[in-house]
């Protein structure tokens, strides 16, 4: 038999939910009618309408009726719509008075098709089987917990040097004195303890600190996670702290390369254990602040002395720093220029010409890498680009 007709859709939400859907679930979940499982919007509305209705065909559905927003009815064209309808079908369209509209599809299946009625138990149980089945797979990855991550012992070669020196620099402490503005978080795995003091207005960490540890792989990665965090603010620590983290402790010339983006926790477990506790700290942030945003828009801003300082102070200081990379890098830097520093960061090189790509890529990552541990960790090295380069472009 046919199935009975639904109630009205919002055409808007469902291309929203279908858009989202792309990003954050698979196609199925939460999906309240098994033939949108069918259904592929298009940003043409009369082609995304027409796959809406081949979609309810196909899942044996005779009628449809959608609400469409004013943005999305402006451009609809009815005729076009009806000559469109690959099979004959009762189309109404009712116009409202903030713009939007509602459009009835009756009759999609055609009176007696015998092709229609025999769809009945091909595709639409099908879809409903599928989108049944795709809604259990989600739900049991839903439910699944993985085991929370212990306390590492040992690290990657790349890291242990950096972080055996940092469980020497001070004992383990935990952040005790909490000032009138200040508010402290703590984030807890087993014995371990991670205390972060905030201020609930900026969100800014004044100071870090830690205790429990037994060991000095967890202490020396705390202790420079605990430098590393003042300034930061608690959602930036926890989204990236781990990130900065294994930056800060990657010697100059890993043992290994690795192509593409490199991730913390792929080069160490250790730091997928340190995502653990900056989250837990960001979960407790969040109950006793009522902190409650999802994006993270911190940025980070140069020193204060690169900022207070003229042109001159800052191309002195940058081409010292080019000049003691390529000595101590053994790189040609003969013929750099710096061109320019855009937005207080973006620090444009005029390289020579004739400099093969392959040459260029690992000059400015040197020299990008050397700028900031000399002169300020925020800037970024840019190569000037040829249309800037062609003098013809320049002319007024």
């Amino acid at each position: 038999m046919r199935q009975p007709d639904s109630d009205v859709l919002d055409y808007d939400n469902l291309v929203r939910d279908y858009r989202a859907g792309l990003i954050d679930r698979l196609r199925g979940f939460s999906v309240a009618h098994a033939f949108l499982e069918l259904w592929v919007p298009d940003d043409d509305i009369h082609r995304s309408l027409i796959n809406l209705v081949q979609a309810a065909r196909e899942a044996n559905r005779d009628a449809l009726e959608l609400r469409l927003g004013p943005d999305s009815a402006e451009g609809l064209d009815q005729e076009r719509l009806q000559s469109a309808l690959t099979r004959p079908a009762k189309l109404t369209l009712v116009r409202d008075a903030a713009g939007g509209a509602v459009l009835k599809f009756a009759g999609i299946l055609g009176q007696g098709s015998a092709a229609g009625a025999g769809l009945t138990d091909a595709v639409g149980p099908q879809a409903a089987r599928r989108s049944a089945e795709i809604a259990g797979i989600v739900a049991a990855a839903g439910a699944y917990r993985p085991p929370a991550p212990v306390e590492p012992r040992d690290i990657a070669s790349d890291y242990r040097a950096a972080v055996l020196a940092a469980a020497l620099r001070t004992h383990e402490a935990v952040a005790s004195s909490v000032g009138d503005r200040l508010v402290a978080a703590e984030g807890v795995l087993g014995n371990v303890r991670l205390r972060l003091l905030a201020s609930p207005t900026t969100q800014l960490i004044s100071s870090a600190g830690f205790a429990g540890v037994a060991g000095d792989i967890s202490r020396g990665l705390l202790e420079a996670l605990s430098e590393l965090a003042p300034g930061l603010t608690v959602h930036e620590l926890a989204d990236h702290g781990a990130i900065h983290l294994e930056a800060a402790l990657r010697g100059p010339a890993p043992t290994k390369t690795h192509s593409g983006i490199r991730l913390a926790r792929a080069a160490d477990p250790a730091f997928r254990w340190i995502e653990a506790l900056t989250r837990a700290a960001l979960a407790d942030w969040r109950a006793k602040t009522g902190y409650a945003a999802g994006a993270n828009e911190f940025d980070f801003s140069p020193r204060p002395q690169w900022l207070a300082a003229g042109d001159a102070s800052r191309l002195a200081w940058l081409s010292r720093a080019i000049a003691d990379i390529g000595q101590s890098e053994r790189l040609d830097v003969s013929g750099i220029v710096i061109s320019r520093i855009e937005y207080n960061v973006r620090v444009v090189l005029n390289l020579p010409d004739g400099m093969a790509r392959r040459t260029k890529e690992h000059l400015l990552l040197c020299l990008e890498r050397g700028i900031k541990s000399r002169v300020d960790p925020r800037l970024e090295v840019f190569s000037e680009e040829l249309k800037d380069k062609n003098v013809l472009r320049r002319l007024k």
